[in-house]
């Protein structure tokens, strides 16, 4: 489940018996959904107040096109923040919905996907990706589903539907947003790979890393919108866009989560996974294993050895370090 499935062919060498640590203290409890979308809104309204004044529009006559799109791109965020996270098609919420169920019957998951050619291509294309650690191409439908399992099917629907934010067209911002996507789906092997470390289900890690960075996809989703009403190409002060994506997308990203009918715990952590907000130090240990896996990432891209005692201090986490460390050693 969640991109789970042995790899096909010879023998494999067994790996190195995890060392044994003492349990973690129970997470800390949270807010109700609600009011976690409630303090998400409130926060994208302060930071998009506070670029407005930063950046405004009249203060660079020569740049005026960029601005007035960069005003046009917060007013949008500001007036109707649900039209800017996409809901799902009915399909994508009735097999997200069915895929939930703890009581979920694969046959009828089968009935589900099949009758939206949408879906059913989608979950048939993430199926055999390199991305769900497939043995292979699946052989149907029904095949792909049985391999997924229930948990599975929910993080390729939710994949799909990540990816789709892609497809509008976001003219100069394409390659920004590509690169965000292929960030994202490296990190979520790495979150499934470390999850462990962390004492979170692997299912439930894969599908964080995968999605931590949704909000920015939203945001360039938002950009081909504003791109189709305009009939150009969307034009943004470089430093305005750099900070729009930094301060806007944690919150994005939870907002869209819960919208999207994922666990709560998900959208806490991936609304605090570069752990800077002040509440962040309580976010729990799903917010900790996604900092450590972006971390590991942007390591491993750069070709530097891992801070991990550096990680640990500037993330303010909890889990102990040795713990940590071992997670990250033996992450794949």
């Amino acid at each position: 489940a969640g991109g789970g499935g042995g790899r096909a062919g010879g023998g494999t060498a067994v790996a190195p018996a995890a060392p044994a640590f003492p349990p973690l203290p129970p997470e800390p409890a949270l807010p109700h959904p609600s009011a976690m979308a409630d303090a998400w809104r409130q926060q994208l309204a302060r930071a998009t107040i506070a670029l407005r004044e930063r950046y405004p529009a009249e203060a660079d006559p020569a740049g005026r096109a960029a601005r007035h799109h960069a005003e046009r791109l917060l007013v949008k965020m500001a007036v109707d923040l649900d039209m800017v996270v996409r809901q799902p098609a009915p399909a994508a919420q009735e097999a997200l919905a069915v895929a939930g169920d703890p009581q979920c019957e694969l046959p009828a998951l089968v009935r589900v996907v099949e009758r939206d050619p949408a879906v059913t291509r989608g979950l048939m294309r993430h199926a055999s990706s390199v991305m769900f650690a497939a043995s292979g191409p699946p052989a149907s439908l029904d095949d792909a589903v049985r391999r997924l399992g229930a948990k599975g099917v929910q993080v390729a629907v939710l994949a799909g539907m990540t990816e789709a934010l892609l497809n509008g067209g976001t003219g100069p911002y394409g390659a920004d947003a590509e690169a965000v996507w292929a960030h994202m789906v490296r990190v979520g092997p790495l979150a499934r790979g470390l999850a462990r470390g962390f004492d979170v289900p692997t299912h439930e890690a894969f599908l964080m890393g995968l999605l931590h960075d949704v909000g920015k996809l939203v945001l360039f989703d938002l950009v081909a919108t504003l791109r189709q009403e305009l009939r150009r190409d969307v034009e943004m002060p470089e430093a305005l866009a750099a900070d729009a994506l930094r301060e806007l997308h944690e919150p994005l990203g939870g907002l869209a989560l819960l919208r999207w009918g994922v666990d709560p715990r998900a959208a806490w952590a991936v609304a605090h996974h570069h752990r800077r907000a002040p509440e962040a130090a309580d976010a729990g240990r799903r917010s900790e294993l996604l900092y450590v896996a972006e971390r590991l990432d942007a390591a491993r891209v750069r070709r530097q050895v891992p801070d991990v005692a550096a990680w640990v201090a500037e993330g303010r986490l909890t889990v102990p370090l040795e713990r940590i460390q071992a997670a990250v050693d033996r992450a794949p």
